[in-house]
């Protein structure tokens, strides 16, 4: 009985970063939000899109797990969870989700500022890591920046890499562990 209990206990604790063995760890990425002001719905999408693609690839570029875009949607909805509602960006829901989709690690991004002048294009965004057994947060909120210096008016895709740098810059620390296999 007490062996028992030790494991209970053992199973629930978080783990280290680099103690996750990468392709038996499933990872809910939940759609990334926009939340910079924008007013073109396109362009939400279509950096939502960049977001979520650069998080994709740091991840599986270690060995881990995507979980199916679908079955995070499928969780959401039972959960009836609005991530562009910020009171439901809380750690908590964050938790739900990945429970119900049945998720080891849960990621979740905010495009909190992008500012596209001439001279340079810089993004914010806040990013979550959460260890859904635990409970425990490696990022909560955590303030990211990415910026990429315009040579030309012209070159849209420099908000673009700014946000791939600072989706990149945020996970780095806790897949240094992990062998890329880019």
């Amino acid at each position: 009985m007490l062996a028992m209990s030790f494991l209970s206990i053992r199973a629930v604790a978080q783990r280290a970063p680099g103690t996750y063995v990468p392709g038996e760890t499933k990872v809910a990425i939940i759609p990334a939000v926009d939340a910079s002001g924008e007013k073109r719905e396109k362009t939400n999408i279509a950096r939502c899109k960049v977001v979520m693609e650069a998080a994709v690839r740091q991840f599986h570029g270690h060995g881990f797990t995507i979980m199916n875009a679908d079955v995070v949607t499928a969780a959401i909805k039972k959960l009836n969870v609005d991530m562009s509602d910020e009171e439901q960006r809380k750690r908590a829901t964050m938790l739900s989700v990945g429970k119900e989709a049945g998720a080891d690690l849960v990621v979740f991004v905010i495009i909190t500022d992008a500012d596209d002048t001439y001279v340079a294009r810089a993004v914010n965004i806040k990013a979550w890591l959460l260890d859904v057994a635990s409970e425990k947060a490696f990022l909560s909120a955590r303030a990211q920046q990415g910026i990429s210096n315009a040579t030309s008016g012209l070159d849209l895709g420099h908000i673009d890499r700014a946000l791939r740098m600072a989706v990149d810059d945020e996970f780095k620390e806790f897949l240094k562990p992990y062998k890329s296999g880019k």
